[in-house]
């Protein structure tokens, strides 16, 4: 057999191990779900659109689902970020049983959690099943184009990107990404620097390396940006709601002067 045929052998069954791999864990998971609280559809969060996500749990619309909320404060308060975080999947099963009550909209007891890798990759699965990313697939082509410009230029024509999301968009990356930099402040450590970072995210959160390196190495003059902008916006809310509030007294003025001239025309009868 040639190299070039030995090479390509191998490399199907590499692949082939890893599709077995998946499947086991696939089968594994739902063993681990079936045996656990049964999952009304309509209460499911794992694979539904962001902006579903909210009415489902009943939160204000825009909110972060509660998983990456409380998934990354766990990890925060916890603080560790060990060699292995977010490459590591810690145990599938104990992962399988956090799904299913986030799934089922159960409460999650974090205390008897004692493995931060089962917690980083039910974040890492959240992500991977989302039907849609979360830049959206309508920005696929453009964040091709713009990984082909250099940082700087990326990191502004990325702000017209994010800042044209829906909310609810714009928040989970707000709570991530600064959670991504403080676990890769702590990279001589766990050897998760930007670049390790971006070799697991880019494909779960569908994202060119380019542009998610870009994300974290920019992240304070991106963020500070989006700040700006929701500034301005909270702004002209509070112009529109106090517009609508001299509406509104204007209105009942006139009502009162109206039935002040009613009320003297009937004096003026009787």
């Amino acid at each position: 057999m040639s190299r070039l045929k030995k090479f390509f052998s191998r490399k199907k069954s590499k692949k082939e191990q890893e599709k077995v791999q998946e499947q086991e864990i696939e089968n594994e998971e739902e063993n681990a779900s079936s045996s656990d609280y049964e999952i009304n559809e309509s209460e499911r969060v794992f694979g539904i659109p962001l902006g579903e996500i909210a009415a489902r749990e009943g939160m204000k619309e825009g909110s972060v689902p509660r998983v990456l909320k409380e998934c990354i404060k766990y990890l925060e308060d916890l603080g560790k970020f060990e060699e292995g975080i977010y490459r590591l999947n810690g145990s599938i099963t104990q992962r399988a049983k956090l799904k299913n009550k986030y799934d089922s909209q159960r409460e999650v007891d974090f205390e008897k959690i004692s493995d931060e890798n089962t917690v980083a990759s039910l974040i890492k699965l959240f992500f991977r099943e989302l039907p849609e990313s979360v830049f959206t697939n309508k920005n696929t082509r453009e964040l091709a184009q713009i990984s082909k410009y250099h940082e700087k230029k990326q990191t502004s024509m990325l702000i017209e990107v994010i800042k044209k999301l829906p909310k609810v968009n714009i928040s989970v990356l707000a709570i991530f990404f600064p959670h991504l930099l403080r676990v890769s402040a702590k990279s001589s450590v766990n050897k998760m620097d930007i670049k390790n970072l971006s070799i697991v995210f880019s494909p779960t959160l569908k994202l060119p390396p380019k542009i998610f390196s870009t994300m974290l190495n920019s992240w304070d003059e991106i963020f500070k940006s989006l700040e700006l902008d929701q500034e301005e916006e909270e702004e002209e809310e509070k112009e529109k709601e106090k517009e609508e509030t001299k509406e509104e007294e204007e209105e009942k003025e006139e009502e009162k002067e109206k039935k002040e001239e009613e009320e003297e025309k009937e004096k003026e009868i009787n």
